[in-house]
């Protein structure tokens, strides 16, 4: 992990968990071209490197070494992009560094301070409709980065601090499903079903396709090699298949999609608004309908209130007594599913 002294702009690389310092995260949507390692590098020769960095990068720094944290992380300047094998090994990372981080500050650039010379009289219902609005919560990446850290601030684009993840989680349950117990750390991730969590990344976007998979990872706790260029389908194939080898079971993996639910073992009660529709990618073709795993984030729209089925209940409904499995991380059903999907 390469981490950025916020007094000199100087970029150290920490290869050992256990000797890596007390750091400072930044959270953020990238606005153009963001400042890369190779143009933190290249100010090393001027007098002042710290006056002449991007301003992004410069205002982060001096907001965390006002908190007094000497080391910084973020992900623009961080990692050297040039390298595959680095970013593949950062990308795999990334959830842990969130979660690792003393604190996390998550800078809001379309969100501005309750008083600026432009809106001289924003009040708090002001500032929690721009708040709810800000394009962060409909981004690919920012979800683990809003799940992992301990301590989290909002910051806003005049980077003052307008709350916490704990102040704000009424909010940010309403704009992102996310369950309040989540965002306030009263219930772990693995507590919470594989569709439930698949519905928090519907509609989110990223820029690259295969990022809408690549940013989940850390997520569901697993790690697969990024293979840029093998298209947002197959990566998010390739994830689910990971999650089924390594995840504890759970069937509402398979529960996602336009699906009558009171087909599937009458998983749990599933009614849909009538106004509600299920719109496919462009890319998905009817012989979508026959597959195993879904093709995207966006499948599981309407998955939130899925839950796996014990498999007690999948004896009672099979009319037979299954297996006790060997281990609490395979499952008759799941280890089928994942034999099945290697033979294809």
């Amino acid at each position: 992990m390469r981490l950025l002294n916020t007094g000199t702009l100087r970029i150290v690389h920490f290869p050992n968990p256990d000797t890596r310092p007390p750091y400072a995260i930044l959270s953020h949507v990238w606005q153009g071209d963001e400042a890369s390692y190779q143009d933190i590098h290249a100010l090393r020769a001027h007098p002042d490197p710290l006056s002449a960095g991007p301003e992004k990068v410069r205002r982060f720094c001096a907001f965390a070494r006002a908190e007094g944290f000497e080391w910084a992380w973020l992900d623009a300047c961080c990692i050297d992009k040039t390298s595959s094998s680095e970013l593949s090994e950062a990308l795999n990372s990334m959830f842990r560094w969130y979660r690792d981080a003393v604190v996390c500050y998550a800078f809001l650039h379309d969100v501005p301070d309750r008083s600026n010379a432009t809106s001289p009289t924003v009040d708090d219902d002001d500032l929690e409709q721009n708040f709810v609005e800000s394009v962060y919560f409909t981004r690919g990446w920012t979800l683990q980065e809003l799940l992992a850290p301990r301590l989290l601030f909002f910051v806003s684009s005049e980077w003052t601090v307008i709350g916490t993840k704990h102040s704000w989680a009424s909010a940010i349950q309403r704009v992102t499903g996310i369950d309040l117990e989540v965002l306030t750390l009263h219930r772990p991730l693995h507590k919470v079903s594989l569709a439930r969590q698949m519905s928090w990344a519907a509609r989110r976007r990223t820029t690259r396709p295969e990022d809408r998979a690549y940013s989940l990872m850390g997520i569901f706790g697993v790690n697969m090699a990024t293979l840029y260029g093998e298209g947002a389908e197959k990566a998010f194939y390739r994830l689910q298949e990971e999650i089924l080898r390594h995840c504890p079971p759970d069937q509402s993996l398979f529960a996602w999609g336009a699906l009558n639910l009171y087909d599937v073992l009458s998983v749990q009660t599933f009614r849909p608004r009538q106004s509600d529709t299920f719109e496919q990618e462009s890319t998905q073709d009817a012989s979508d309908t026959g597959r195993l795993l879904a093709p995207s984030p966006d499948c599981f729209m309407y998955a939130g209130d899925i839950v796996p089925v014990s498999q007690a209940r999948i004896s009672k409904f099979l009319g037979t007594q299954l297996p006790t499995p060997r281990s609490k991380r395979a499952s008759p059903v799941l280890a089928s599913a994942s034999r099945f999907l290697s033979s294809l």
